[in-house]
């Protein structure tokens, strides 16, 4: 089993002066800082053979699905999906504080299944790397989904204090 423990973020200014769209023609800054809640993540292995499905992911809802398609919370499928594991795995998050508060609780729910996943993947218990973990998190929470992620947000969970254990 893998633990992770990300840490929210505040944001005090710079808020859309991070999208790629803005930054690339006018520069950015962005100032934030970790705070003392966290998104707690585990990564387990799932003994897909006993049931009717291959991958449970368990957050606000549970899913059981039999493929990565079928993946509803899209920085889990994405995180599986750029790891190369596409079977027998089971992810559970619990946090601090609930989703939505504003406490940068979405680029936790990013950094910790990426976290979690790569060091499933690795079947080891260090900490990734923050930079190239920020950079791959940032593309996959924007070219698969289509949406309109921030460059920061994702960054500053990934370099303050993500820790697996």
């Amino acid at each position: 089993m893998i633990i992770t423990k990300t840490p929210l973020r505040i944001s005090f200014f710079g808020g859309g002066s991070d999208l790629p769209e803005y930054f690339g023609r006018h520069g950015g800054a962005v100032l934030g800082t970790s705070i003392d809640k966290y998104v707690y993540l585990s990564v387990t292995r799932f003994p897909s053979k006993l049931f009717d499905y291959n991958i449970r992911v368990a957050y606000r809802k549970v899913e059981c699905v039999g493929s990565l398609e079928q993946i509803e919370h899209s920085p889990v499928r994405e995180a599986l999906r750029l790891c190369g594991i596409e079977r027998d795995i089971e992810i559970s998050v619990a946090a601090d504080l609930p989703s939505f508060s504003g406490l940068g609780s979405s680029s936790s729910f990013s950094v910790g299944p990426w976290n979690g996943i790569s060091c499933a993947r690795r079947s080891a218990t260090r900490t990734r790397s923050s930079q190239p973990m920020a950079d791959s998190i940032t593309w996959s929470s924007r070219e698969p989904t289509g949406s309109m992620s921030s460059a920061s947000r994702p960054r500053g969970s990934a370099w303050r204090n993500s820790i697996a254990a």
